[in-house]
């Protein structure tokens, strides 16, 4: 399914499919052709800030923000998404993320107790594993990260 560079920027989306409007389920993987990046169609279980590092549930309906050191995340909010509310989560690619400000280009990135922000891997303990690595040095606001 191809779809716009506004895809990215709306935290809801309906498409056409054969002239008719068809609203998503979620669990619904949709594919950038333009960037090759996919998105993850979820049910906020929580409210997810623009940017924040998502772990989920089985279901896909109860998506929040990273909370805790040691949780595994699946994506990034590029977009805001209300509490109860259908969005998309970036799942696979290059996207803006938070993180935390030592964080250093091409460094693993996990989980920490900071809502939806990610940071280095601890080389000492365990750490859950991570679909992150910074490409940049972190900035807390949002910072580029690939996630594979």
């Amino acid at each position: 399914m191809a779809i716009s560079a506004a895809f990215k920027v709306t935290s809801q989306m309906v498409v056409k499919s054969r002239g008719r409007s068809k609203t998503l389920s979620v669990g619904t993987v949709a594919f950038d052709s333009a960037t090759g990046y996919r998105f993850l169609y979820v049910q906020a279980g929580a409210s997810i800030a623009q940017y924040d590092a998502c772990r989920i549930n089985a279901d896909l309906t109860d998506v929040r923000p990273t909370s805790a050191a040691n949780q595994v995340y699946i994506g990034v909010a590029q977009a805001a998404i209300s509490n109860g509310a259908k969005g998309w989560i970036q799942i696979d690619g290059k996207c803006t993320c938070k993180v935390v400000v030592a964080t250093a280009a091409g460094s693993p990135l996990v989980t920490n107790g900071t809502a939806g922000t990610l940071a280095l891997a601890d080389a000492t303990g365990f750490a859950a594993p991570g679909r992150g690595t910074a490409l940049v040095t972190g900035v807390a606001a949002g910072s580029a990260i690939w996630l594979s």
